[in-house]
């Protein structure tokens, strides 16, 4: 049954580190699980994970196209937001078009994106991954490539981040610290007061600094993680103080930054279904 639109105004994301295999089945009994316990979700915004629709484990050795298109996904993806009158900040393998696969040829013909989904309305892009990590998913962003500007969505006006391009941890920090500030400087501008820093990631240390991060204040981040061993997810207030995080990050999990520690609620492992 399709729920009934409300402005986008809560912030949420899928910890996703259970059933690679199966993105849309794992997301939709996490979703389901998560209406049964603490009922009307709609309104809210859904950050997943780096690399989605990849198939597999991120870190997985192969280079292998990604299982799922990203077509495919984002149909997907819009028919589960209108069931639920949400909204999905996707981290997703996106092709290159063939003018650009003509002009570089890359030995991998993706990149790494961040899509904005609502249930109606064309996908837009939210931003393209600029830093390469080890995994060989993706081409990086060029710097000649402008990041899409901020988008209003609801109550919010949001953008994106992906993993690396969040912090100055990478070798490359310099360009990533000019990428990175200058959208932020962009998403300040807006006159909405709730600004929202969306990061799927695959973050593989087991922490991320973030309480002097200065360049974070005034703006909310949501962490989505996939991978099983880095830092858990998280959702920070607009003082970059982490105000939900997964009870077991273990488990497959929807957050919402309304939840407290009796209402985060996992999925179900596979054994439970």
């Amino acid at each position: 049954m399709k729920s009934s639109m409300k402005p986008t105004e809560i912030l949420g994301l899928f910890h996703f580190v259970q059933e690679h295999d199966d993105p849309q089945g794992a997301l939709q009994c996490a979703l389901r699980q998560k209406a049964n316990a603490v009922g009307d979700i709609s309104g809210s915004l859904i950050v997943l994970p780096e690399g989605f629709n990849l198939g597999r484990r991120y870190w997985e050795p192969d280079t292998q196209r990604p299982t799922f298109g990203a077509g495919e996904t984002q149909t997907w993806l819009q028919a589960i937001a209108g069931q639920y009158g949400i909204a999905f900040a996707a981290g997703l393998l996106t092709p290159m078009g063939r003018a650009l696969l003509c002009l570089k040829r890359p030995a991998v013909p993706y990149y790494n994106s961040a899509i904005l989904i609502e249930a109606d309305g064309k996908p837009r892009l939210m931003w393209r991954k600029t830093q390469r990590d080890c995994s060989q998913h993706y081409e990086p962003c060029g710097a000649n490539f402008r990041q899409p500007d901020p988008i209003e969505c609801g109550r919010c006006v949001v953008t994106a981040l992906i993993c690396l391009d969040m912090g100055p941890q990478h070798q490359e920090a310099d360009s990533t610290t000019s990428f990175r500030n200058e959208q932020l400087r962009r998403l300040k501008q807006s006159a909405m007061t709730k600004k929202v820093v969306c990061v799927p990631s695959c973050w593989t240390e087991t922490s991320l600094n973030i309480e002097h991060a200065s360049y974070m204040d005034g703006r909310q981040y949501v962490f989505a993680n996939c991978c099983t061993h880095g830092c858990a997810s998280f959702i920070t207030d607009s003082a970059h103080h982490k105000v939900v995080e997964p009870p077991d990050p273990t488990k497959n999990t929807i957050l919402l930054e309304t939840d407290n520690a009796e209402l985060c609620f996992h999925a179900q492992s596979p054994s439970d279904r």
